[in-house]
């Protein structure tokens, strides 16, 4: 026994000699990116031109997404490591897949110098360039913000990089039916009191979730998918669907789902255009007193309808929905104070991406391809800048800001738990919102619409229009925190956050593999 440990023993140690040999060959027979310490793009362009010269030793690396070389790598039997592609300092995602792409090709190596020897008489050394033009990705989209970005064609390869998990936490979000169920907030930082309630309406329905085998009503059907192959993390994010609702102004015999705003224009929008992998919480802040969705009566309505027609079909097509009703305290009766409250539980909940929408408001379809949806889309657009984030806001409404946001956790983080300043109470959260972080950071998806149906029930607040005054101020101190957090984090540095001039006109929607959409 002893001697047969021994053995293995001596085994592994010649292995691991090997395999460090041909590291320290690949990395020293190439010059590295001075700047990121990996290989420079002609370095890289050199391995994959050498691994084409014999295919049926390396893999040809040309036209594949950073996903499909991974899994070209794993049917191959390369076991390539998550911590291999999440490279820290890679600084765009075409030099990730080029990384991605020279880390599978060394794990080849061994082979290659076998192949490669037969073929050059006896030379083990790769090209020093290559033979023919290096097969690397196009340059990323242009960040040249005098003018939207590559607006995407009328085709879509349907493909993102499957790494953005590196962009939230791979612990698991809080079990927030026994963490967050029932809990108070006390008022604090400008935002009022509340209270707030966890519906699983999937165990209340007795819905069952379906496991990548539809039944025939469903409308949509989500195949079982490891998060690990799809976003690089072994949990899929945490998408919130955010929105302040109230039955103030509406009369009594409107008061009810057949009628109400919510449940005849956002609730099934949001059934039309979910994507798959990726869990969804839907938050909903109401008015304390609200005479419906305040009352028993109100709560029963909504909870018969949400499992009718939301949980019920998204639990058909493989997807598990939560719901938070949070209470609000709201002595101004403004959408502001809603608007924070409910954010604030959102972030308790774990959430990675917020998405504030209005409850009259109606998510479309994407304008150039039905097939593609907002989701993946505007998470993708967000990694598209890398930390600090920015905001991401669908096409619709005023040109010259977003009604409706979409913004990473980060942004919660930057501002305190506050997703609004908290004197700014109702209009001038979307002026506010589509400048805090400059022309370079934020965002209008023309291709991704949404209806704001503000005649459904007409205005229900009374706008404060000496809150104007503060916007300004208001704006140049959220610029300094974002700075601020940026460069204390080193991210970016702050003089590049608050010297960005401030939109419109806004950057339009990224393309390949930040989005999935052709450029």
């Amino acid at each position: 026994m002893a001697s047969t440990t021994s053995t293995w023993l001596v085994m592994y140690v010649i292995i691991g000699i090997c395999i460090s040999f041909s590291l320290m060959v690949i990395f020293n027979s190439h010059p590295i990116d001075a700047v990121n310490g990996q290989p420079s793009s002609s370095t890289m362009g050199s391995y994959l031109e050498y691994g084409r010269q014999d295919q049926s030793v390396l893999p040809d690396f040309s036209g594949l997404t950073s996903g499909e070389i991974i899994e070209r790598c794993e049917t191959m039997k390369l076991r390539l490591r998550v911590v291999d592609v999440l490279e820290p300092n890679i600084s765009t995602f075409e030099d990730k897949r080029d990384w991605i792409a020279l880390r599978c090709t060394s794990y080849f190596w061994g082979r290659a110098q076998s192949a490669q020897a037969n073929s050059n008489g006896g030379s083990t050394t790769p090209p020093s360039s290559p033979a023919a033009a290096s097969p690397e990705s196009p340059p990323p989209p242009t960040t040249d913000t005098s003018q939207t970005i590559n607006t995407p064609s009328t085709q879509t390869s349907g493909n993102h990089d499957p790494f953005f998990g590196s962009h939230w936490p791979a612990t698991p979000t809080p079990d927030i039916i026994h963490t967050l169920h029932g809990t108070s907030k006390q008022e604090g930082g400008g935002i009022p009191s509340s209270k707030t309630s966890v519906w699983d309406l999937v165990h209340e329905g007795h819905l069952e979730v379906s496991d990548g085998v539809c039944p025939s009503s469903a409308t949509k059907c989500c195949p079982k998918k490891d998060p690990l192959s799809v976003w690089g993390n072994p949990r899929n994010p945490l998408l919130a669907i955010c929105t302040g609702v109230t039955s103030r102004g509406v009369g009594a015999p409107d008061r009810h789902p057949g009628h109400l705003a919510l449940f005849q224009k956002l609730m099934p929008s949001i059934v039309k255009t979910y994507d798959c992998d990726i869990d969804y919480l839907v938050v909903m802040g109401f008015d304390k007193g609200d005479e419906f969705y305040d009352s028993p009566e109100g709560q029963a309505e909504v909870r018969d309808w949400f499992i009718k027609n939301l949980a019920g079909p998204m639990a058909e097509s493989g997807v598990d929905v939560k719901f938070v009703m949070v209470e609000v305290v709201n002595t101004q009766q403004k959408p502001g104070p809603v608007f924070n409250s409910m954010l604030r539980e959102a972030y308790e909940a774990g959430a990675d991406y917020y998405y504030r929408l209005n409850d009259d408001s109606e998510l479309l379809l994407g304008e150039t391809n039905p097939q593609v949806s907002w989701p993946k889309v505007f998470i993708g657009a967000l990694h598209y800048f890398g930390p600090p984030y920015g905001v991401v806001g669908p096409n619709g409404g005023l040109p010259r800001i977003l009604t409706h946001d979409f913004v990473h956790r980060t942004h919660m983080e930057i501002f305190n738990g506050a997703y609004y300043p908290t004197p700014l109470v109702d209009w001038y959260m979307d002026d506010w919102v589509s400048h805090v972080y400059g022309k370079s950071r934020t965002i209008k998806a023309t291709k991704f619409g949404v209806e704001h149906h503000t005649t459904h029930h007409g205005q229900r607040y009374k706008v404060n229009r000496s809150n104007e005054k503060k916007l300004a101020p208001l704006m140049k101190s959220g610029r300094e925190q974002i700075g601020a957090y940026a460069e204390r984090e080193k991210m970016v540095s702050k003089s590049a956050i608050v010297n960005d001039p401030m939109p419109p006109p806004f950057m339009d929607l990224p393309c390949g593999e930040w989005t999935g959409l052709t450029c």
